[in-house]
C-alpha cells in the first residue's frame, strides 16, 4: 500500500508545474469566466550591438512585448511553458532602426506559421507578431510586417 501512495505522490510531483490546458478563467460549472481575473504585462527590450537573448517566461493571460528599435539581430526564446495556460497571449511589436535586422525565435517551445523562425526587417519597416498558447506550445497565429 505504502508503494502504491508513493507512486501516486511521485506523478502528483511530476506534474505539479506542467503547462495548463484549460483557460486562466477555467471552463467548469459555475466558475468565474467573466475575464476579471486576467491579467496584463508589458515588456520593452532594449536591443544592444551584436547578438542578444530574450528569454521569456511568461505568467499573465496577455503579454506585450516592445521592441522600440531593432539594432542588428536578436533571438527570442521561450524558455518555459510550465506557467502558461491555454489561451494565453504573447503580441510583440517590433521597430526597425538599420537595414538588415533579424529577429529570431529559438528554442523549442513554439510553432511559428510561416516556415521560418527568423523576421529578416528592412529600414524603416516595423513588424507585429502574435503567439497564442495552445495548451502545450506558443502558436504563431499572425505576423505582419509594413
Amino acid at each position: 500500500m505504502k508503494k502504491i501512495f508513493s507512486i501516486i505522490f511521485l506523478f502528483a510531483c511530476l506534474f505539479a508545474g506542467a503547462q495548463s490546458t484549460t483557460p486562466r478563467t477555467g471552463n467548469a460549472t459555475n466558475v468565474d469566466n467573466t475575464y476579471r481575473v486576467l491579467s496584463y504585462k508589458f515588456l520593452s527590450v532594449t536591443d544592444a550591438v551584436g547578438v542578444d537573448t530574450v528569454k521569456l517566461n511568461t505568467t499573465k493571460y496577455h503579454t506585450e512585448v516592445s521592441i522600440p528599435s531593432l539594432t542588428d539581430s536578436l533571438c527570442v526564446q521561450f524558455t518555459s511553458v510550465a506557467n502558461a495556460y491555454y489561451g494565453d497571449e504573447i503580441n510583440f511589436q517590433v521597430k526597425n532602426s538599420a537595414g538588415g535586422t533579424k529577429l529570431k525565435f529559438i528554442g523549442s517551445n513554439f510553432q511559428v506559421g510561416s516556415g521560418t523562425a527568423t523576421l529578416t526587417l528592412t529600414a524603416s519597416k516595423r513588424a507585429n507578431i502574435k503567439f497564442i498558447f495552445d495548451g502545450t506550445t506558443w502558436v504563431e497565429v499572425s505576423r505582419l510586417v509594413q
